[in-house]
């Protein structure tokens, strides 16, 4: 078998991850974190209660996140100020702020839903590997997701799954050449 017929021949289910580890919606920010960073991993799936992939939380929405509660926090000082008396004294000010501090929740502290990326990349089982590597390319992704037709999550495909499958295909060839050379050898 040549290469050429391996990546023809190899789908999703040949080479995706299928112990996924997911996320609730519901899940702040800091628990999907302490999933990122326990797990080693980049990037989660978000699953709700019936097990439907609704979204993808990643490093990237972290530090989103972080920027977007910060602009909140921002826009909402200043609309408050603009509305304010402009000669108030600035010991009101920073009341002001620090009420609106308070009622600001920290990012951390957030939903995941709130943030993470709700358009999704997936492939089914039987996508064949060229199609799956082409989609993670033309979409600057590092994963995708594998769903079955009800949108559940069946298993993921990351760019180590795919370079990993393709060393084991290499070895394999590899080895069959050599077996097949020795074989050769010893009809000489």
């Amino acid at each position: 078998m040549i290469v050429h017929d391996w990546i023809a021949d190899t789908t999703a289910a040949d080479v995706m991850y299928s112990e996924v580890i997911s996320v609730w919606p519901h899940h702040t920010l800091a628990q999907a974190a302490s999933v990122l960073l326990r797990e080693q991993i980049s990037g989660v799936p978000v699953v709700d209660s019936s097990g439907v992939c609704i979204g993808v939380f990643s490093v990237s929405d972290v530090l989103r996140a972080e920027k977007k509660v910060a602009d909140e926090r921002d826009k909402a000082a200043l609309s408050d100020f603009f509305r304010s008396d402009l000669a108030l004294p600035v010991s009101v000010y920073t009341e002001k702020l620090a009420e609106i501090r308070d009622k600001t929740t920290p990012a951390a502290e957030q939903p995941v839903e709130r943030f993470m990326t709700t358009d999704l990349v997936s492939v089914a089982e039987d996508t064949p590997l060229v199609d799956i590597v082409r989609s993670m390319v033309d979409a600057h992704l590092h994963r995708v997701l594998v769903l079955d037709t009800d949108q559940r999550l069946r298993g993921i495909v990351a760019t180590i799954d795919v370079l990993a499958a393709l060393l084991r295909a290499s070895q394999d060839m590899g080895e069959s050449g050599e077996a097949r050379h020795l074989r050769e050898q010893q009809h000489l």
